[in-house]
């Protein structure tokens, strides 16, 4: 069973009790020293209603690859997926190795490319 359909079957039994969180990739977060991450414009706490995202590294991509799929559509189909469950935002395991060099300068290389994108895809499907 891979990792979506594992957060599949929990976006399922979430959305089957009616939760729908609301957009938020818009809004901007701060943290203001009192240990809490609250919204810049209300100053409210910051909650919400996310997944562990792995595709554009480490195991998940080099798996994604030997079963010959494109990267990017993954990401786009995970994307609008989890949108549509309810979800606002993803939480992203990146490994600094796959990224960047021993000083910790960004590598131009297709991780990074595919890091951008799933930003960029979050960000227009209102997910933070």
């Amino acid at each position: 069973m891979t990792g979506v359909l594992k957060l599949l079957a929990v976006g399922i039994a979430v959305s089957a009790w009616g939760l729908q969180a609301a957009p938020v990739a818009n809004r901007t977060a701060v943290h203001r020293g009192d240990g809490v991450l609250r919204w810049a414009d209300d100053g409210s706490e910051v909650a919400v209603f996310g997944v562990n995202y792995y595709t554009p590294f480490h195991v998940e991509y080099e798996e994604t690859a030997k079963r010959g799929f494109d990267h990017k559509e993954v990401i786009r189909r995970d994307v609008a997926h989890l949108r549509r469950l309810g979800f606002n935002a993803v939480r992203l395991h990146c490994f600094d190795r796959e990224i960047s060099d021993r000083q910790g300068n960004l590598i131009d290389n297709h991780r990074l490319e595919l890091l951008d994108y799933l930003i960029a895809e979050c960000a227009s499907n209102g997910m933070w």
